[in-house]
């Protein structure tokens, strides 16, 4: 599984119109934009004893962010928004059955940038079978 996967189900499941979606680079001219990054692991690697023959399913760390706008109240609704979505039932992304789990209760404020731009930061686990 890739970000460029996940970023594909992405644009096709969040409740946000007119927004850009990127991998890795932030696009900072954008004031609608949600990029993926890859994010160290926090936990387990999930690889079982015997290696991949052993192991049913596997798991992606990444990190969102969001540039949400300059209304501060509007982006913090899109980022939690996007927070939910991302963290209801089963998914089938990539061919793979899975689910995301979200590190933190709600998204990040890292305020605004300097263009007075708000941006929200979101971590997630995904987890999928092999």
């Amino acid at each position: 599984m890739n970000l460029m996967t996940v970023r594909d189900y992405l644009e096709t499941i969040l409740p946000v119109e007119g927004i850009w979606f990127g991998v890795a680079r932030m696009d900072a001219k954008k004031k609608h934009a949600l990029c993926l990054y890859g994010a160290p692991v926090r936990t387990e690697s999930g690889m079982k004893i015997g290696g991949m023959d052993c192991t049913g399913y596997q798991m992606k760390h990444m990190m969102l962010v969001l540039r949400g706008g300059e209304n501060a109240v509007e982006a913090e609704t899109a980022a939690s928004a996007i927070h939910t979505a991302l963290t209801r039932d089963y998914i089938t992304i990539g061919g793979a059955t899975g689910f995301m789990r979200a590190l933190e209760d709600e998204p990040f404020s890292l305020g605004s940038d300097v263009y007075g731009v708000w941006e929200y930061r979101m971590d997630f686990e995904l987890y999928y079978e092999l």
